[in-house]
């Protein structure tokens, strides 16, 4: 600014010094800025957005698009600037054609490179249409040591077919070589589903791994059973049952808008929610029963026990904390399994303490868990590979033994593969002192 103000020293015909310009032109850009926010707000209300949609990462940098063309060309109409939304719709599937094209490229330099990829893969229905869509998603990490995620297909899943397993198969072969990946390096690749029949037996002849959050949802869904509950702690049941309602009736009736937290309402397929309501009623459990009992209802928190509740909300944390960080997908999380693994079912044991309903709650997570997760041999190796964890002190001396010797057979592939790669090696002086 001040380099572009040496070369002028007029104003409307006025000498003006650089610091009179300067006042000017702060003077003006606190005017165009006052009128900002209104402008902000017509935009949210005319076209129904979020507040919050004016600090999206799009907007913003659309926002600044706009800014470069009115600084290089002056003050232009809005209309004459911002393309049709057909142009809008095509430069979007050329987009994501190119993108695309260069991720498949740097995935097949990764298998060859690198030798492992990971995908997850599932099935989802939209509510509206009631149409079926198969998701796959990669996850690599780069010569440079940068995490990628990226989602690398969304496609219908064809209406006339049955979600079998070789229906499903046939799919994910046809996805991933429509959009070239070298299906010759497919056994590089290490996939993560949940447990549907379907899917494990779609993936059967390639390396597939159990998502951990699917199996802690799937373990508090049968130790949380209603109906196996009612019989084995039915104290535990029926404040379950009566939070759930609770919630549900919160919300209905507007009372949230009267109480300081939001009470979350427990949603019937993520059991990780079941936390979320019990720690959100019991946040306000003293609001709730003075807003009832004004109403004359305090019927409806009354089957909720404050010793239940404390103890559920307590005993449910680490699950909801290993959901949390299982599902995150900017770090890696297969050295996490054995840890949480190992940290849930000591959290499940036992204690000298425990009432007879909450010995009966440990009872059965640690049951379930025990059923239904079944740690790899390849989760307890990244455990291993993780420094902070190498000594892997909750192995017998006997697992931790065999799990060397399996590093070490997998090191010396790799090391035969590079050789391979490389061709014959030079031949040795006689004396070789290195």
């Amino acid at each position: 600014l001040t380099e572009r103000l040496n070369t002028c020293n007029c104003y409307s015909d006025k000498v003006l010094g650089i610091g009179d310009l300067k006042e000017i032109i702060l003077k003006r850009g606190e005017e165009a800025y006052q009128g900002l926010p209104e402008k902000c707000v017509e935009y949210c209300c005319k076209d129904i957005r979020p507040f919050r949609s004016i600090e999206g990462g799009g907007f913003v940098e659309l926002a600044q698009q706009l800014i470069n063309v009115g600084a290089t060309y002056g003050s232009v109409a809005a209309q004459d600037v911002l393309p049709d939304p057909t142009t809008v719709s095509k430069r979007c599937r050329e987009l994501a054609t190119e993108k695309r094209k260069k991720l498949v490229e740097q995935l097949n330099d990764v298998l060859t490179e690198v030798n492992s990829i990971g995908m997850t893969t599932d099935i989802w229905t939209e509510d509206y249409h009631k149409l079926s869509y198969m998701t796959i998603t990669c996850h690599f990490v780069t010569r440079t040591f940068k995490m990628i995620s990226t989602v690398l297909t969304t496609a219908a899943f064809p209406l006339e077919e049955a979600k079998t397993g070789e229906n499903m198969r046939r799919e994910i072969i046809r996805l991933l070589t429509e959009y070239g990946l070298d299906m010759s390096l497919l056994n590089k690749v290490v996939l993560v589903t949940d447990q549907g029949s379907n899917i494990i037996s779609a993936l059967r002849p390639y390396r597939r791994l159990d998502c951990q959050d699917h199996l802690y949802n799937t373990v508090m869904r049968h130790a949380l059973d209603p109906t196996q509950l009612a019989q084995d702690a039915p104290t535990v049941a029926e404040t379950l049952q009566a939070t759930k309602a609770l919630a549900k009736y919160v919300k209905k009736t507007g009372m949230a808008a009267l109480l300081s937290k939001t009470v979350i309402q427990m949603a019937d397929t993520r059991f990780s929610t079941v936390y979320l309501t019990l720690n959100s009623v019991k946040s306000v459990y003293q609001e709730l029963r003075e807003k009832l009992n004004d109403r004359a209802e305090g019927w409806r928190i009354d089957a909720i026990s404050p010793d239940v509740l404390d103890f559920l909300v307590e005993f449910l944390q680490p699950f909801y904390d290993a959901h949390r960080e299982l599902e995150g997908d900017q770090y890696p999380t297969i050295n996490l399994v054995f840890l949480w693994f190992e940290r849930l079912k000591r959290h499940c044991n036992r204690k000298t303490t425990d009432s007879p309903y909450q010995a009966i709650i440990r009872e059965r997570h640690l049951s379930w868990i025990l059923r239904k997760v079944e740690i790899q041999e390849l989760q307890k190796i990244a455990t291993f590979l993780w420094p902070k964890y190498s000594q892997l002190r909750m192995l017998s001396s006997s697992e931790r033994d065999n799990l060397h010797l399996e590093v070490r057979r997998q090191l010396k592939d790799l090391h035969n593969i590079e050789e391979a790669a490389e061709g014959p090696a030079p031949k040795k002086a006689a004396v070789d002192f290195e």
